[in-house]
């Protein structure tokens, strides 16, 4: 009745369920006109699909689709997806059967690889790695995997994609090289302004981790948001000032608003990374978390807050780990929280992406 009484509608989820009825689209006077404009669709795989291949009919300008429920291939989704004009965005959430829709990941990149420019896979990987290379003109790549990682195949496809125009990169997932995000980066043309990690540690030596920092460094001019490393060790370096690549990013990047920087090894208990941040840093920077294997001495951590007294107020995120490793922090940061220097302060129980408006 809705539908039919709609002149254009441009937004609508679909759900299947108890509570929720799916009717035939050709049971509504007036659904296709209505629908034509439809340009954004929340759906799952489990409809049926003589629903999606009635919505093909009249849709082909749906520029957003969000599929909480992919569980398996489904034609008339398939089908949906192939007549689409310009599909520019896809979220995809697979809870409990991943690898399960081969055919929607072919008919996307044989039918949208020029128009995807935003993808999002989460939980479980529905659509295959080896379709991403397919998407030219990708500029968003969010994979957020919980629990096992990527299996050999896929870290292999994962490895020769190439995303010359990618700006915002998130894989919150466990993977066996750092090299390999290293060399997603290195194969972007600069627009890079967003690299999340997650709570990924690499188990690699310090040459790969400064390698990551150095890609960074040379290919990401506009980078605002990263996660990076902190690995201090004299036992390899007589030079303390060594950080692996860590100084030179944080001196080259000059747009850097936020830093996660993941404590793998800190000897200097908070000097060296602080001296860093004071000295090079650019004034842009205001939103800092430090997490992982860490202790911060209260002396260097108020030293430090003391030198950010001439910039602007400072958001700052230790993880529980950090807290726990140091001692007397919280008399430090209620001062400097009252005197404005810093904005806020958090304690994270898990890592966390920035904010971004």
């Amino acid at each position: 009745m809705l539908i039919s009484k709609s002149s254009s509608i441009k937004r609508i989820i679909i759900q299947d369920d108890d509570q929720h009825q799916i009717y035939p689209i050709s049971n509504f006077l007036g659904a296709e006109k209505s629908l034509s404009q439809l340009v954004e669709l929340q759906c799952d795989s489990d409809i049926n699909s003589l629903f999606y291949y009635e919505l093909a009919r009249c849709c082909k300008n749906i520029q957003r689709l969000k599929i909480p429920y992919c569980r398996s291939d489904n034609s008339g989704l398939i089908s949906l997806i192939k007549v689409q004009r310009s599909l520019k965005y896809l979220y995809c959430e697979a809870c409990d059967k991943p690898g399960g829709c081969h055919e929607i990941g072919k008919a996307l990149s044989e039918y949208q690889s020029k128009s995807l420019i935003e993808l999002e896979l989460i939980e479980n990987i529905c659509i295959s790695i080896k379709f991403i290379s397919s998407f030219i003109n990708l500029k968003k790549l969010k994979i957020d995997i919980y629990g096992d990682s990527l299996n050999s195949s896929e870290i292999c496809y994962l490895e020769r994609t190439k995303l010359l125009k990618l700006e915002y990169l998130s894989t919150d997932i466990e993977l066996p090289r750092l090299s390999i995000i290293t060399r997603l980066i290195s194969n972007t043309i600069g627009n890079l302004c967003h690299i999340y990690l997650g709570s990924f540690v690499p188990d690699e030596t310090y040459q790969d981790i400064e390698s990551y920092h150095k890609a960074i460094s040379k290919h990401c001019p506009n980078i605002n948001y990263v996660s990076t490393f902190i690995y201090e060790d004299s036992e390899i370096s007589n030079n303390r000032k060594n950080s692996f690549g860590l100084e030179e990013l944080i001196k080259s990047c000059n747009k850097l608003k936020g830093i996660i920087f993941y404590g793998i090894r800190m000897e200097s208990e908070g000097f060296d990374l602080f001296n860093m941040i004071k000295r090079f840093a650019s004034n842009t920077l205001c939103d800092i978390k430090i997490v992982g294997n860490c202790e911060l001495r209260s002396h260097y951590f108020e030293w430090f807050l003391e030198n950010w007294r001439s910039r602007d107020p400072l958001s700052l995120s230790i993880s529980e780990s950090v807290y726990e490793m140091s001692e007397d922090l919280d008399n430090v940061k209620d001062n400097f929280l009252k005197k404005g220097v810093l904005k806020n302060f958090k304690i994270l129980e898990t890592v966390e992406d920035f904010e971004i408006n």
